[in-house]
């Protein structure tokens, strides 16, 4: 069987366009008599290692308007999987392609919850206009990771839950704890040996850059420590300003703001943190907060999306608006070891549920049993 993939819709270095990757990266791994073809703008965009039954083809630039997509999906992509003999065909964005009988499976990774009128992006939705609902339910399978999202595209666009599947989630062999020695020499070679609060954020407004600061200063004025805050924003535009503001914090020097960093690099500075701080989302996926605590590292954010469904008491909640409810939580981790160490152990629990059999076996039930499935 031939598995064609558009990864035309995945951002560089986000988390859940990597979580989606190597769904199926791993996913041709365990099934390696059939073929699986990524497709890419263009092969140095598609930055991953790939197994000898996986393959890039370049489809080059996506076009940005309405009109042109209309070419791109219902004529331009059902050319491509014509021409590769393709058995079935993955979206990641949610747009079907009408002219082509190829089975069609959609993975939507980027959903959004708080707008009430729709799940998707505007221009997704514009694009759509009326006809999102005929040509959703025309998808073999809709893979979701949220059981609000289903529950919420189930009833906007009237379509039968049996035909949306929760896809589990699973972390990046990366992410592992490290062991004594090793966390030593990470901290000696980016805090002069300190231990540190590691915040990532590559979305991070001016505003809550700020309102970080103030916490980590309440955070410095009651306990007196060393400790240092370390913050990954990684291709933000507001980086100018950030930096801008921390030119006259007072803890200037206590504070390290990293905007370039590979995924192999956060992973270790994130397993040698004291704790790891995520009040500000980066999409609806908690894979962030996942990552930490399979490196064994204390977790603190915020409760939206109905977040605690997931993580229960294994993190801190906190207010990601108010200074003093973030100040409280950095030190309740540092002066209480208990604490600090029960939400390690519970994090362990969590985050061992997470493996990349379980998001496999989801996506090949649904795909393997498609009547072109050969």
């Amino acid at each position: 069987m031939i598995i064609v993939i558009n990864t035309h819709s995945l951002i560089k270095d986000d988390d859940a366009a990597n979580f989606v990757a190597e769904s199926f990266i791993h996913l041709a791994q365990q099934h390696p008599k059939h073929q699986f073809i990524f497709l890419a703008e263009s092969k140095n965009n598609f930055n991953y290692i790939l197994n000898s039954n996986c393959s890039v083809t370049e489809i080059g630039k996506a076009p940005v308007n309405n009109l042109l997509w209309k070419y791109w999906y219902n004529y331009k992509i059902p050319g491509v999987l014509k021409r590769l003999k393709a058995n079935a065909y993955i979206s990641l964005n949610g747009i079907y392609c009408l002219r082509t009988t190829v089975p069609q499976y959609m993975l939507l990774q980027h959903v959004s919850l708080s707008d009430g009128n729709s799940i998707f992006s505007k221009k997704i939705t514009q694009y759509y206009k009326n006809n999102a609902s005929e040509y959703l339910c025309k998808a073999k399978k809709i893979w979701i990771t949220s059981e609000e999202v289903k529950h919420k595209l189930a009833t906007m666009y009237s379509i039968d839950e049996v035909n949306i599947g929760l896809l589990p989630l699973a972390i990046n062999q990366n992410f592992i704890p490290l062991s004594w020695e090793d966390q030593i020499a990470i901290k000696s070679n980016t805090t002069n040996g300190k231990d540190y609060f590691l915040v990532k954020s590559d979305s991070l407004l001016v505003e809550n850059f700020i309102l970080l600061l103030k916490a980590f200063s309440k955070f410095k004025k009651w306990q007196k420590s060393s400790l240092q805050l370390i913050i990954i924003s990684i291709q933000n535009k507001n980086i100018h300003q950030l930096k801008q503001q921390l030119t006259s914090y007072k803890y200037k020097e206590d504070v390290q703001l990293l905007t370039d960093i590979t995924a192999q690099d956060y992973a270790k500075l994130l397993a040698a943190s004291y704790a790891f701080i995520y009040p500000y989302f980066q999409s609806n996926l908690p894979i962030a907060i996942l990552q930490a605590l399979q490196c064994k590292i204390p977790v603190v954010t915020q409760n939206i999306n109905n977040i605690n469904l997931t993580f229960a008491d294994s993190v801190e909640y906190v207010n990601a608006n108010k200074i003093d409810d973030i100040a409280a939580k950095m030190i309740l981790l540092y002066k209480d070891e208990n604490s600090r160490n029960n939400l390690i152990e519970k994090g362990k629990i969590i985050a061992a549920n997470y493996h990349w059999n379980n998001t496999c076996s989801t996506l090949w039930e649904a795909i393997s049993i498609s009547p072109d499935a050969i």
